[in-house]
Parts: C-alpha cells; structure tokens; sequence
C-alpha cells in the first residue's frame, strides 16, 4: 500500500493499482527538467476506470485577484498536467522511456492495454462543492478536444466529497 500527501490531503493506495507518476525516477531526474508537467497520480478505481488524480489546495476565481487572466493560468496548468501525465503513462506502459523498472502497478498495467474508461479528476481542497461545478464547466471547455479524443469524463471534486467517496483518507 503506498501512501502520501499532496496539497493537505492524504492518499492512499495498493500498490498493484497506482502509477505515482512524480516518485517516477525517469520524471523526476530528466522530464520535469523539460517542462514536462504531472498530476499526483494514476490509479485504477471502480469499475475498472483510471483516474488520474490532480489535488490543489484552492482554485483561483475568476473575478479574484488577478481575474481572468490567473483563471486561464490555472485551467492551462490542469490541463498540461493532464496530458502530459496521460502521454506519459503510456510512454511508460509501452517502455518508451528508458526505465529500470516498471513503475506502473501490475493490475493498471493490465488494464492500460485494453482501452480503459479515463476520467481526469481535480480535487481542491478549500472549495465548496457549489464551486466545483463552474470550475468543471470551465476545464471541460479548456480540455473538450481531449476529453473527446480519448472519450474521458471529467471530475472536479472538493475535499469533503473525495473523502466521502473513499479517494482519499
């Protein structure tokens, strides 16, 4: 079971199911150098979809300090650590990096290769669910060729709920 903390929450996972994408040696001594970006985690949840796990400790809103324009940062940023951590773990399950071992879980593995349902998941802490929903709407914008291509679902999601539905402790 391999457990860790990001943004003030606490995950928890087997070990057969999750790619720890920023423990990755090949991520952390080479890629992340390259403006390559991640999410958390890739982990195999229910009914055999794969999340990959994105926490942030808030969001900024649109009419904040800053406005739109940190809006638009923050939904690129989610959205580069999206699809970099999809290309990756695929780069990874097909050794197309050079790495001495397999990092992914042998059970996600599995899975991987047989065209899994994909939802990208952000989980911010501070906010209210209410405030989840705009957030969603603007991301799915910001991720729709995406979230289209690989036909993804999308989840943005507040601490309370992550932890009422078992995704973290």
């Amino acid at each position: 079971m391999a457990e860790f903390e990001e943004s003030g929450m606490v995950f928890s996972f087997p070990d057969e199911k999750l790619f720890h994408i920023e423990d990755c040696d090949v991520y952390q001594q080479t890629l992340k150098s390259r403006g390559i970006c991640s999410v958390e985690c890739v982990v195999l949840g229910p009914a055999q979809k794969v999340f990959f796990i994105e926490a942030k400790t808030s969001a900024p809103a649109p009419n904040g300090e800053r406005g739109q324009e940190r809006f638009e940062e923050f939904l690129a940023e989610i959205r580069s650590k999206n699809v970099h951590s999809l290309l990756f773990t695929y780069a990874v399950l097909h050794r197309l990096q050079e790495i001495h071992e397999q990092p992914i879980g042998e059970t996600l593995q599995g899975v991987l290769q047989h065209a899994p349902k994909i939802v990208f998941l952000l989980i911010v802490r501070t906010h209210q669910m209410e405030w989840c929903i705009p957030l969603r709407h603007a991301l799915h914008k910001k991720m729709a060729d995406i979230l289209s291509l690989w036909n993804a679902e999308l989840l943005v999601v507040n601490e309370e709920f992550a932890k009422r539905n078992g995704l973290i402790l």
